[in-house]
């Protein structure tokens, strides 16, 4: 069962004109879909590592978090995005309004939190990676030529 206070399907909201698309995701809403939106939504109590915040990041749109988990990690509040109080309807509210009212400051962090998306590409996951394997690798021949 599906506890009540969870998203389960996109969500968008107008607010009065200009209007102001947000998206709610909760991956049932693929990314290809994210440039109908001006905002992503992650609302969540805990993020291991938080994919939809990335993928509203490299989609090019202004992110608004709740302050758990990895959220913090991948927005700093006001320079990529905006961070909110986890169950505080008001805290969101006044980060939507926020938005609404200063389209400058929207333009700007979505534009932050679109270079910030960049260092969670597949290739420099896979150099991260690659330079792990690598380190590791080089500790374990070091340990065996101190064996022999």
């Amino acid at each position: 069962m599906i506890a009540p206070n969870r998203i389960t399907y996109a969500t968008i909201i107008v607010i009065d004109e200009p209007a102001l698309a947000l998206c709610a995701n909760n991956m049932s809403l693929p990314p290809l879909f994210f440039y109908k939106y001006d905002v992503g939504v992650n609302c969540s109590k805990g993020e291991g590592f938080g994919l939809s915040t990335v993928e509203f990041m490299a989609s090019r749109l202004c992110v608004l978090v709740s302050n758990c988990g990895a959220n913090t990690e991948l927005i700093h509040d006001q320079q990529n995005g905006l961070v909110f109080e986890y169950g505080c309807p008001k805290s969101l509210a006044d980060c939507i309004e926020e938005l609404y009212l200063d389209p400058e400051k929207r333009n700007r962090l979505m534009r932050n939190a679109y270079n910030s998306s960049l260092k969670y590409s597949i290739s420099e996951c896979v150099d991260g990676i690659y330079q792990v394997y690598e380190r590791l690798n080089s500790k374990r021949k070091r340990k065996n030529e101190a064996i022999i």
